[in-house]
């Protein structure tokens, strides 16, 4: 549907995405409500990432074409960008 292929998982049954940047397997542990949002407490299964755009120090944002690091901020080919807020 979005031209996403499937990544084999090594230690959980959902795959990942092929060609992510960085897959994370998590097992779940706890659910908190809060609020209009919930909590999900989980065990990390297994890390992987693309070790072209991931140095010992990081993420290597010159090597990334868009990565989402928190809330509405971005980063771009060697730039940090923001989203707009409606």
């Amino acid at each position: 549907m979005l031209g996403l292929k499937p990544l084999e998982s090594i230690s959980i049954s959902t795959p990942g995405i092929d060609g992510a940047y960085g897959v994370i397997e998590c097992k779940l542990q706890d659910k908190i409500d809060a609020g209009e949002c919930s909590i999900f407490i989980c065990e990390v299964l297994t890390i992987r990432v693309d070790k072209e755009k991931y140095t010992r120090y990081g993420w290597d944002f010159k090597k990334t074409k868009l990565l989402h690091i928190r809330g509405r901020a971005f980063t771009l080919p060697g730039r940090l960008v923001f989203a707009e807020r409606r």
